[in-house]
């Protein structure tokens, strides 16, 4: 099913986002 990859993509690229925004800015790890 193209929506279970499209959100299995989505919730990993938004956990990969959040630790990149962590290491660059830990002050602003609420983003």
């Amino acid at each position: 099913w193209r929506f279970v990859e499209i959100d299995a993509d989505l919730s990993k690229l938004d956990s990969e986002s959040k630790h990149v925004m962590s290491l660059i800015s830990p002050a602003n790890t609420y983003m």
